[in-house]
This record gives C-alpha cells, structure tokens and sequence, in this order.
C-alpha cells in the first residue's frame, strides 16, 4: 500500500497520529512504517486499548 493512501485510510495509524498529535502525512505513514517517529511510539499505547471508533481491532503488521 502507498504511504498516501495508508495515511489517509489505515485506523491504526490515524489514531497515533491522534494521540501523538502530528498530521498523518505520507511522510509520516514512511515512518511508521519503518518503525520510526512519533506516531509509531504511539503504536503500543493504541493497542493495549485496542480501541479504535468504538470497536476492538486486532492488530496485524502492517506494509506487508
């Protein structure tokens, strides 16, 4: 998937955006990715809630 439409569509993603306060950018959607920047330090924190809109989600590795 491109970083622009994982940015745009991947809930897992957007809700560490969310958290970590920076805009889903695809350049931030390469980061995550690769298990870099901001958001991605968010990543553990979503999914020990594993809440997302309301509904559980299973996490799954993503940019396979």
């Amino acid at each position: 998937m491109r970083n622009i439409k994982f940015a745009k569509e991947n809930k897992l993603f957007l809700e560490c955006c969310r958290l970590a306060n920076v805009p889903p950018t695809p350049r931030q959607a390469s980061k995550y990715k690769n298990g870099k920047g901001l958001a991605y330090g968010r990543k553990g924190e979503v999914i020990r809630k594993k809440l997302i809109d309301g509904k559980f989600v299973i996490p799954v590795k993503e940019g396979l």
